[in-house]
């Protein structure tokens, strides 16, 4: 049941008829739906779903629903920029619980499988494509501005796993620096003068990279780097909790956190 937040009637939805009684369009009736049942106004609530947390248009439909012509004139009547179709695309990926990626990587495996059948295409082959992408990464001039391109673009859009993570990082007080570049690789956190290193994990991510990350945490730890894993359930659920897991841990090692003086 819904319950109209202009006269209180309940009602299974709402009507043009219903809309027209109190002069008012469909988006203004959802902004005050909105603001009755969360008591916030609609433009902060709009911030905080929309461009902090970065939901996707059907976990806010899901959630709140809000239908995304309404989520669109609502964004725009608020003067909050609507995303890009890369902005939402890359959302989407950043947002993934892992199904999202098994299901592409399923559908690009049975695209080659295809491929190698009516072509017989050898640089297609799963072992001749590892040496060729072996051989970019060695010998690749456009591989570094690629990397850092990608950097900036992490720095400028965190997901709400490092959102939060900033947050405690910063209610502890500690120094630290977001992506920051050892060799090739790129530190989620860095404690740059204690050379340790937090990086947050998606869960499903992390488990089909656990070998590259193994191989990537080895090469980082022989340049005397100590690296700290965290899953963004984990982060989600107590950031402070995984913050004072890795002072813990820096006290073992003999390593003062770097505090702000």
């Amino acid at each position: 049941m819904l319950t109209c937040p202009i006269c209180g009637q309940q009602m299974k939805g709402w009507s043009r008829s219903h809309l027209a009684k109190h002069n008012v369009s469909a988006a203004q009736f959802q902004a005050l739906r909105i603001e009755a049942e969360t008591g916030t106004p609609i433009a902060d609530f709009l911030r905080e779903v929309y461009v902090v947390q970065r939901l996707s248009t059907p976990d806010i439909f899901d959630r709140y629903g809000i239908t995304y012509r309404r989520l669109k004139e609502l964004l725009i009547a608020n003067d909050i920029p609507l995303r890009t179709h890369s902005e939402s695309v890359a959302n989407q990926w950043t947002r993934d619980d892992g199904r999202r990626r098994a299901t592409t990587a399923r559908k690009m495996e049975d695209t080659n499988r295809r491929v190698l059948a009516l072509r017989g295409n050898v640089a297609k082959r799963h072992d001749v494509r590892l040496k060729i992408s072996a051989v970019k990464k060695a010998n690749n001039p456009g591989l570094m501005p690629m990397l850092l391109t990608l950097r900036q673009w992490r720095l400028d859009n965190p997901t709400g796993a490092e959102l939060t993570m900033i947050d405690a990082l910063d209610a502890a007080g500690l120094v630290y620096e977001r992506e920051y570049q050892v060799g090739r690789y790129f530190l989620d956190f860095a404690f740059v003068t204690r050379q340790v290193a937090i990086e947050v994990d998606g869960v499903g991510w992390h488990e089909r990279a656990a070998t590259k990350d193994a191989a990537r945490d080895a090469w980082l730890t022989g340049q005397g780097w100590h690296i700290f894993r965290y899953t963004t359930r984990q982060v989600g659920q107590d950031a402070a909790n995984c913050i004072q897991d890795v002072i813990a841990k820096l006290h073992v090692l003999g390593i003062d956190p770097p505090t702000l003086k």
